[in-house]
């Protein structure tokens, strides 16, 4: 291990402790993040599913349109026809 100049006179105990608990704090620091992603991507989660069902309504709406205009300008055929 090398150590930082100035360190020398520092039991090592000490300074391996130090290192210990600035990696412990790292690690809190990287769980408390991972939580706060996943929060994140489950909330995303919910608006992507919330949006698929809005965009399958819609496109039901459009094929509810478009059946209605070919059976109008069928309907405007025959009389045309006739």
């Amino acid at each position: 291990m090398i150590l930082p100049s100035g360190m020398y006179n520092l039991p090592l105990s000490f300074i391996v402790l130090g290192q210990v608990h600035l990696l412990k704090d790292q690690l809190a620091a990287e769980a408390a993040a991972r939580i706060e992603a996943q929060a994140r991507v489950h909330q995303l989660l919910l608006q992507n599913k919330d949006l698929l069902k809005h965009i399958s309504l819609l496109v039901k709406q459009v094929q509810e349109l478009e059946l209605k205009l070919a059976g109008h300008s069928s309907s405007k055929r025959i009389l045309v026809t006739l």
